[in-house]
């Protein structure tokens, strides 16, 4: 059985052709465009069904698509119902894409919540009933799996430990519209902030990773590292 995979990241997507068993049989990784949610996934189909005409499929033969999104979901109506980008609110991604590929069952999911999930699947989860799951990458997000099960929440926010408050002090705006985040802290865009900033401000940072620059390199890592 062929399942498609969209994994929607904050500053790359991946899209896939793979079975029910998780081996992958085509993969193509490129970057997420930013402006336009509903252009991005036309790009996402476009690959898929490349993927599909190469392996002498049709579409009808794609039981599935499980889609990864960087924002809350809705996942009964597999709506996006926010996101870090302008405009990538509110978008019906499942209804989007069942109409476009003509495929019935579009499954979407919060990006982490996902990870956490596969684990349970494929990875560490089918050892550890309960685990934490943290991502930091573009932005920064958690899950929780208690007895094999994700917790969403009330309203899906479980896990979410981007949003905790970590800087009162000198607290930075958060793509959410908050101040002192974890994310706005301790995220990878938060990390190359930083290091536009010292850049700016040391000349040692500047010598980029030659000896003279590692000393105040290593502080700024501890730095960010203890926000998180």
């Amino acid at each position: 059985m062929y399942i498609g995979a969209f994994d929607i990241g904050g500053t790359k997507t991946i899209v896939a052709l793979a079975d029910d068993a998780g081996k992958i049989y085509e993969k193509q990784q490129f970057p997420t465009e930013t402006g336009d949610c509903l252009r991005h996934l036309d790009v996402c189909c476009e690959i898929l069904c490349r993927f599909a005409e190469k392996r002498g499929l049709r579409m009808e033969q794609i039981a599935g698509i499980g889609v990864n999104l960087p924002g809350i979901v809705e996942r009964g109506e597999g709506v996006l119902l926010r996101a870090v980008y302008a405009g990538w609110s509110q978008i019906p991604v499942r209804a989007y894409l069942s109409k476009k590929l003509r495929i019935a069952r579009v499954v979407c999911e919060n990006d982490v919540n996902a990870c956490a999930v596969g684990e349970v699947r494929f990875g560490l989860g089918k050892r550890f009933s309960s685990f934490g799951w943290m991502t930091v990458s573009t932005g920064v997000g958690g899950a929780v799996v208690s007895d094999g099960r994700l917790i969403r929440g009330a309203h899906g926010y479980a896990g979410e430990f981007g949003h905790l408050k970590v800087e009162y002090q000198k607290p930075c705006g958060c793509p959410c519209g908050e101040q002192g985040c974890l994310e706005a802290h301790g995220s990878g865009t938060a990390l190359n902030r930083l290091i536009e900033e010292r850049t700016r401000q040391d000349a040692a940072f500047r010598g980029g990773f030659r000896p003279a620059g590692r000393e105040p390199f290593g502080r700024f890592l501890c730095e960010a590292g203890e926000k998180r």
